[in-house]
Protein backbone atom coordinates (compact mmCIF):
# COMPACT_ATOMS: atom_id res chain seq x y z
CA UNK A 1 0.00 0.00 0.00
CA UNK A 2 1.68 3.46 -0.81
CA UNK A 3 1.41 6.61 0.99
CA UNK A 4 -1.21 8.90 0.82
CA UNK A 5 -0.01 12.42 -0.05
CA UNK A 6 -1.71 15.49 1.31
CA UNK A 7 -1.15 18.68 -1.69
CA UNK A 8 -0.88 21.95 -0.23
CA UNK A 9 -2.29 24.09 -3.27
CA UNK A 10 -0.96 27.87 -2.46
CA UNK A 11 -3.00 30.84 -5.03
CA UNK A 12 -2.12 34.33 -4.50
CA UNK A 13 -4.78 36.51 -5.14
CA UNK A 14 -5.14 38.94 -7.56
CA UNK A 15 -5.10 42.60 -5.72
CA UNK A 16 -4.54 40.94 -2.40
CA UNK A 17 -1.17 39.82 -0.91
CA UNK A 18 -3.31 36.93 1.23
CA UNK A 19 -2.40 33.61 0.26
CA UNK A 20 -5.36 30.98 -0.08
CA UNK A 21 -4.52 27.16 0.68
CA UNK A 22 -6.58 24.40 -0.09
CA UNK A 23 -5.80 20.67 1.16
CA UNK A 24 -6.54 18.45 -1.47
CA UNK A 25 -5.71 13.97 -0.46
CA UNK A 26 -4.62 12.36 -2.88
CA UNK A 27 -3.46 8.34 -3.69
CA UNK A 28 -0.84 8.17 -5.54
CA UNK A 29 -0.57 4.84 -5.95
CA UNK A 30 0.72 2.60 -8.88
CA UNK A 31 -2.74 1.38 -9.76
CA UNK A 32 -4.25 4.93 -9.79
CA UNK A 33 -1.31 6.84 -11.23
CA UNK A 34 1.96 5.86 -13.45
CA UNK A 35 3.65 8.84 -13.79
CA UNK A 36 3.46 10.93 -10.85
CA UNK A 37 5.55 14.13 -11.92
CA UNK A 38 3.30 14.48 -14.82
CA UNK A 39 0.16 14.31 -12.08
CA UNK A 40 1.44 17.23 -10.07
CA UNK A 41 2.00 19.20 -12.62
CA UNK A 42 -1.34 18.79 -14.18
CA UNK A 43 -2.54 19.82 -10.52
CA UNK A 44 -0.51 22.63 -10.19
CA UNK A 45 -2.35 23.79 -13.74
CA UNK A 46 -5.95 22.43 -12.63
CA UNK A 47 -5.80 24.73 -9.61
CA UNK A 48 -3.67 27.41 -11.25
CA UNK A 49 -1.06 27.37 -7.92
CA UNK A 50 2.00 29.19 -7.53
CA UNK A 51 3.18 26.62 -5.10
CA UNK A 52 2.52 22.84 -4.54
CA UNK A 53 3.70 21.09 -1.50
CA UNK A 54 3.64 17.36 -1.39
CA UNK A 55 2.76 16.06 2.43
CA UNK A 56 3.04 12.51 2.60
CA UNK A 57 1.25 10.42 5.01
CA UNK A 58 2.91 7.17 5.47
CA UNK A 59 0.91 4.20 6.52
CA UNK A 60 0.80 3.35 10.41
CA UNK A 61 0.49 0.40 11.92
CA UNK A 62 -2.31 -0.28 13.47
CA UNK A 63 -2.20 -1.14 17.90
CA UNK A 64 -3.85 -2.81 19.64
CA UNK A 65 -6.67 -1.86 21.94
CA UNK A 66 -4.78 0.35 24.76
CA UNK A 67 -4.99 2.51 27.71
CA UNK A 68 -2.94 6.03 28.50
CA UNK A 69 -1.93 4.95 32.41
CA UNK A 70 -0.95 8.56 33.56
CA UNK A 71 2.79 8.39 35.01
CA UNK A 72 2.17 10.48 38.66
CA UNK A 73 -0.59 8.40 38.85
CA UNK A 74 1.16 5.23 38.13
CA UNK A 75 3.84 6.18 40.60
CA UNK A 76 1.72 7.01 43.45
CA UNK A 77 -0.27 4.28 43.15
CA UNK A 78 2.75 2.25 43.29
CA UNK A 79 4.19 3.75 45.87
CA UNK A 80 0.88 4.25 47.77
CA UNK A 81 0.69 2.60 51.57
CA UNK A 82 -2.69 2.64 51.51
CA UNK A 83 -3.39 0.64 48.38
CA UNK A 84 -3.41 -2.96 49.11
CA UNK A 85 -2.88 -6.17 46.92
CA UNK A 86 -6.36 -5.97 46.11
CA UNK A 87 -6.84 -2.89 44.90
CA UNK A 88 -3.92 -2.95 42.47
CA UNK A 89 -5.19 -5.95 40.84
CA UNK A 90 -8.70 -4.55 40.89
CA UNK A 91 -7.16 -1.28 39.08
CA UNK A 92 -5.18 -3.67 36.58
CA UNK A 93 -8.45 -5.12 36.00
CA UNK A 94 -10.68 -2.45 35.57
CA UNK A 95 -7.31 -1.22 33.26
CA UNK A 96 -8.38 -4.30 30.74
CA UNK A 97 -11.89 -3.61 30.95
CA UNK A 98 -12.22 0.08 30.66
CA UNK A 99 -14.96 1.29 27.47
CA UNK A 100 -13.75 4.07 24.96
CA UNK A 101 -13.99 7.62 26.93
CA UNK A 102 -13.85 5.94 30.25
CA UNK A 103 -17.39 5.79 29.77
CA UNK A 104 -19.41 3.74 32.89
CA UNK A 105 -18.62 -0.01 33.30
CA UNK A 106 -21.56 -2.30 34.60
CA UNK A 107 -19.56 -4.58 36.64
CA UNK A 108 -21.29 -7.14 38.66
CA UNK A 109 -19.10 -7.40 41.85
CA UNK A 110 -19.94 -11.15 41.83
CA UNK A 111 -18.40 -11.62 38.35
CA UNK A 112 -14.82 -9.49 39.62
CA UNK A 113 -14.76 -11.46 42.34
CA UNK A 114 -14.85 -14.88 40.21
CA UNK A 115 -12.57 -13.48 37.81
CA UNK A 116 -10.08 -12.65 40.13
CA UNK A 117 -10.75 -14.90 42.09
CA UNK A 118 -10.98 -12.68 45.28
CA UNK A 119 -13.82 -13.28 47.92
CA UNK A 120 -17.07 -10.64 46.95
CA UNK A 121 -16.41 -8.56 50.94
CA UNK A 122 -12.70 -8.10 49.28
CA UNK A 123 -14.04 -6.56 45.92
CA UNK A 124 -16.33 -4.46 47.66
CA UNK A 125 -14.16 -3.23 49.99
CA UNK A 126 -11.32 -2.76 47.71
CA UNK A 127 -13.98 -0.98 45.46
CA UNK A 128 -15.10 1.03 47.83
CA UNK A 129 -11.25 2.25 48.74
CA UNK A 130 -11.26 2.70 44.80
CA UNK A 131 -14.13 5.00 45.01
CA UNK A 132 -12.91 7.25 48.50
CA UNK A 133 -9.22 7.55 47.05
CA UNK A 134 -11.50 8.85 43.95
CA UNK A 135 -9.98 6.68 41.14
CA UNK A 136 -13.35 4.86 40.78
CA UNK A 137 -16.71 7.63 40.13
CA UNK A 138 -19.55 5.42 40.94
CA UNK A 139 -23.77 5.61 40.04
CA UNK A 140 -26.51 4.01 40.55
CA UNK A 141 -27.23 1.46 37.54
CA UNK A 142 -30.26 2.87 35.65
CA UNK A 143 -31.74 -0.50 34.96
CA UNK A 144 -31.06 -1.72 38.49
CA UNK A 145 -30.85 0.29 41.28
CA UNK A 146 -29.37 -2.68 43.27
CA UNK A 147 -25.93 -2.27 41.23
CA UNK A 148 -23.13 0.34 40.69
CA UNK A 149 -21.77 1.39 37.21
CA UNK A 150 -18.51 2.90 37.36
CA UNK A 151 -15.98 5.40 35.54
CA UNK A 152 -12.27 5.62 35.94
CA UNK A 153 -11.49 9.15 37.16
CA UNK A 154 -9.63 10.70 33.83
CA UNK A 155 -6.69 12.20 35.90
CA UNK A 156 -5.75 8.56 37.04
CA UNK A 157 -6.05 7.11 33.52
CA UNK A 158 -7.74 7.32 29.98
CA UNK A 159 -8.98 5.56 27.16
CA UNK A 160 -9.73 7.34 23.87
CA UNK A 161 -9.14 11.02 22.05
CA UNK A 162 -7.21 13.48 24.29
CA UNK A 163 -9.72 16.59 23.99
CA UNK A 164 -12.81 14.34 24.98
CA UNK A 165 -10.43 14.05 28.32
CA UNK A 166 -10.01 17.29 28.89
CA UNK A 167 -13.82 18.16 28.18
CA UNK A 168 -15.11 15.28 30.60
CA UNK A 169 -12.62 16.74 33.23
CA UNK A 170 -13.88 20.19 32.43
CA UNK A 171 -17.34 19.13 33.77
CA UNK A 172 -16.09 16.99 37.07
CA UNK A 173 -15.87 19.39 40.04
CA UNK A 174 -12.60 20.10 41.31
CA UNK A 175 -12.77 17.64 44.25
CA UNK A 176 -13.55 14.67 42.48
CA UNK A 177 -10.55 15.46 40.07
CA UNK A 178 -7.85 15.39 42.36
CA UNK A 179 -6.71 11.76 43.48
CA UNK A 180 -6.62 10.66 47.18
CA UNK A 181 -3.80 8.27 47.61
CA UNK A 182 -1.77 9.55 49.68
CA UNK A 183 -3.70 10.63 53.54
CA UNK A 184 -0.85 13.79 53.98
CA UNK A 185 0.29 14.23 50.69
CA UNK A 186 -0.94 17.35 48.18
CA UNK A 187 -3.10 16.34 45.66
CA UNK A 188 -2.36 14.92 42.22
CA UNK A 189 -4.00 17.09 39.68
CA UNK A 190 -3.64 17.53 35.80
Amino acid sequence: MSPILFLEVKKSMKNEEKKKTKLIKLDLSENNVNDKEDTLLRLKMQFNASKLTVIEQKDRPKLPSNVMVFQKFATMAALSPDLKQAELKIILYIIGIVRYENLFLSVDIANISEELQMTKRTVLRAMKKLKTMNILVSITNAEDKRKSDYAVNPTAMWKGNSTARLEKMKLMDKKSQQLNLFEHSPKLTD
